[in-house]
């Protein structure tokens, strides 16, 4: 097992180092923001499945952070979704020191649906003026993103993932731990 599970880190450093010749990933662009950006900028709060409230800056200046943001219906989000599920299973495996959740940018209230998902990682919502902020923004945000942040630094996806995309957020979690 520990032979199949070193060939396996070993194809995801080439298919990383391929991926970083090939393509820069690491974006610092200001006119690029996610949105991550404008809620860190916001001081926004998220709100928990049971309705608490949880500072978004404190969760990410804790420790490095994937976020999968998602809204539904939304159907690069739907074939994110799989994606997003086996790869935290895949880091939870290894033992990645990294903090994962969900943000779905639908109205609180929506719990029945988010629980339909079967997801495996902790969700939190926006509230409606968060979100009106995030609709009114200046800038053309698609709603299905996948960032990884540590300290101001992020690495993020737009869109739909490719298994390039995965075996890059793979490699990028595994060197953070």
């Amino acid at each position: 097992m520990e032979k199949y599970f070193n060939y396996f880190k070993f194809l995801i450093i080439i298919n990383l180092a391929i991926f970083i010749f090939l393509n820069p990933i690491i974006r610092d662009d200001s006119n690029n923001m996610s949105y991550v950006d404008i809620l860190l900028k916001n001081n926004i709060n998220l709100i928990s499945l049971n309705g608490e409230e949880i500072s978004f800056i404190k969760l990410l200046n804790e420790k490095p952070t994937l976020i999968f943001i998602f809204s539904q219906p939304c159907s690069p989000c739907e074939r994110n979704i799989v994606l997003w599920k086996r790869l935290y299973s895949i880091l939870n495996r290894i033992n990645c020191n990294i903090r994962i959740f969900g943000l779905i940018l639908n109205q609180p209230g929506k719990e029945k649906e988010v629980e339909k998902l079967n997801l495996n990682f902790e969700v939190y919502y926006l509230s409606y003026e968060a979100i009106q902020l995030l609709k009114n923004s200046k800038y053309n945000i698609n709603a299905s993103q996948t960032i990884l942040y540590k300290q101001g630094i992020k690495l993020y996806f737009v869109g739909n993932l490719t298994l390039k995309d995965v075996n890059c957020i793979l490699l990028f979690c595994k060197n953070l731990s």
